[in-house]
């Protein structure tokens, strides 16, 4: 076999050879790799977008204990871990002092439960509309953990006589029931005994939390009462033995002073002085007339006095003219 024979039969081997080779990568491994390689790379983005979710939710967890931990840190709520039924008791008593004609308490039980446990109490009795306001917003907005549930109010207009000088007296008041709840024990770390040192008060500890601001809090005091009744039925008594210039005579207008014949009694009050149901607003001691504004439980009369010189006529009409016209 002649030499370019065989380099021929070599050149086509070696061209079978790299041809099956270039065959076989190209149409049975190279697809098993690149399929391999495709998976391994949805394998990359799966992980990579688990990462991303797990980086986003870590965000979103860091933000709601950062939140959770803010408003933790801010509460002004106690809530002890120890509290008796008489250590309750008497906080109601000092808060109501004065201001209640009865303020009866009754304990409903004690409720205990793995998350927080409470004393039930249930009042009645009968007080000043604006006394009993206060009590509430002690208990409502003050540190420890009280809450008033089933309020119920009652217009009371009461006269009594004053044991002391009497006299009748009209009392303006409300009748009223409501239960209270008192809070205590309960998870670790709600109680104030867990939040670090602080103050005692009474049976309480209390930690050394930050003031909550006044104006975020309802109003103190009440901005009007509304069972004081517009026009009252029956008119106060006169406990202040004060004139009641629709039953006496004036006699004189001197200076900043109106002088009165009350049953035989003379009495002298002075301009913006106090007179039964009202106020001297008005003196005219040229043409001896007072002027007064009047409440008559509700009902606004301005009235004017003179002096009548004729004492016949005094003698039958009570000694004044009353006039319902300013001056």
């Amino acid at each position: 076999m002649s030499g370019i024979l065989q380099n021929i039969l070599v050149l086509t081997f070696c061209w079978l050879a790299a041809t099956g080779a270039g065959v076989y990568l190209t149409f049975f491994d190279q697809p098993k790799e690149i399929e391999r390689l495709e998976k391994i790379e949805q394998v990359n983005e799966m992980k990579q977008a688990e990462f991303r979710n797990l980086v986003s939710e870590e965000e979103v967890s860091s933000q709601r204990a950062n939140e959770v931990t803010r408003r933790w840190n801010a509460r002004y709520k106690l809530v002890p871990q120890t509290l008796s039924s008489a250590s309750v008791v008497g906080t109601l008593n000092a808060l109501t002092r004065e201001g209640f004609e009865e303020f009866n308490i009754v304990y409903d039980g004690q409720k205990t439960e793995p998350a927080i446990s409470s004393h039930k109490f249930s009042i009645s009795g009968q007080g000043y509309y604006t006394h009993l306001y206060k009590v509430i917003w002690d208990l409502e907005n003050g540190r420890e953990l009280y809450r008033i549930q089933n309020l119920d109010l009652t217009n009371l207009n009461l006269v009594q006589v004053n044991r002391y000088t009497q006299k009748e007296e009209m009392k303006v008041m409300v009748e009223f029931t409501f239960e209270v709840v008192a809070y205590f024990g309960g998870t670790e770390g709600l109680s104030a005994d867990d939040a670090g040192p602080g103050v005692l008060e009474s049976d309480i500890q209390v930690a050394a939390l930050p003031e909550l601001p006044e104006g975020v809090l309802p109003a103190k005091l009440p901005n009007v009462n509304p069972f004081y009744p517009g026009i009252l039925q029956t008119l106060p008594p006169n406990s202040n033995n004060l004139i009641d210039v629709e039953d006496a005579s004036l006699i004189s207008v001197a200076g900043e002073r109106a002088y009165f014949d009350v049953g035989g009694e003379y009495k002298s009050v002075a301009l913006g002085g106090d007179v039964y149901l009202g106020t001297v607003t008005a003196l005219d001691p040229h043409n001896g007339r007072v002027k007064v504004r009047l409440n008559k439980g509700g009902i606004i009369d301005h009235v004017e006095i003179r002096i009548d010189e004729d004492e016949a006529q005094r003698a039958g009409s009570g000694g004044y003219t009353v006039q319902g016209v300013g001056w």
